[in-house]
């Protein structure tokens, strides 16, 4: 199983970069490894259990991965992986969390604006108890949150969340960190009543 892990690193690292997704084969000293990410994610579940969190976390990657070619299967997805998690561990985990934050953010993408708001603001709450209200996912969730608010017309609110998200990314992680850069684009967006960004968070691999 460790060299799905490393793959679906790989594949994670790929998406980030911006490099294709299906089909696409890694070069350099392990060239020819595929780095699908949805080939990954059956071989791990297969090997290792749907219900494992290391098959849960490619599920999640692989839902972030759809998101913007199929709504409908990303949200899916992501439903499946919070379940999963939340049978793996508790309703309260921040894994819970995170994936409750994707499935808001594909709820507005499926077109179901105060829905998507209610439940983006679920994660924001869940992940703050849990994490605290300084932590990388939290602020994340809170971007999402802000766009939530932009989605549903709130463009004023959606600025004030996404300040809140630049003030305390500068401090705890700095400019360069992508929580800070998409949370100043996301002010700028909201000042011209523009759609916000999206800063989504992978599952980690345990």
């Amino acid at each position: 199983s460790g060299g799905l892990l490393l793959r679906h690193q790989l594949a994670i690292a790929r998406r980030a970069s911006g490099a294709a997704g299906d089909g696409s084969r890694a070069g350099g000293p392990g060239g020819g490894v595929t780095a699908d990410p949805a080939k990954i994610q059956r071989e791990m579940a297969d090997v290792l259990g749907a219900g494992d969190p290391n098959a849960l976390a490619a599920m999640f990657s692989l839902a972030i991965d759809r998101a913007g070619r199929s709504t409908s299967r990303a949200l899916a997805l992501a439903g499946t992986c919070h379940r999963g998690f939340a049978d793996h561990f508790s309703a309260d985990h921040p894994f819970v969390w995170l994936c409750q934050m994707a499935v808001g953010a594909f709820t507005l993408d499926d077109g179901r604006a105060a829905e998507g708001l209610d439940i983006c603001a679920g994660a924001a709450d869940g992940l703050g108890a849990r994490l605290g209200p300084t932590h990388p996912w939290t602020l994340a969730a809170e971007l999402h949150l802000a766009r939530a608010h932009g989605v549903n017309g709130r463009y004023d609110t959606a600025g004030e969340v996404a300040a809140g998200v630049v003030a305390k990314a500068a401090e705890l992680l700095g400019s360069g960190h992508p929580v800070h850069r998409t949370a100043r684009a996301a002010v700028e967006a909201a000042d011209r009543g523009a759609p916000l960004p999206v800063h989504h968070v992978d599952v980690p691999c345990t």
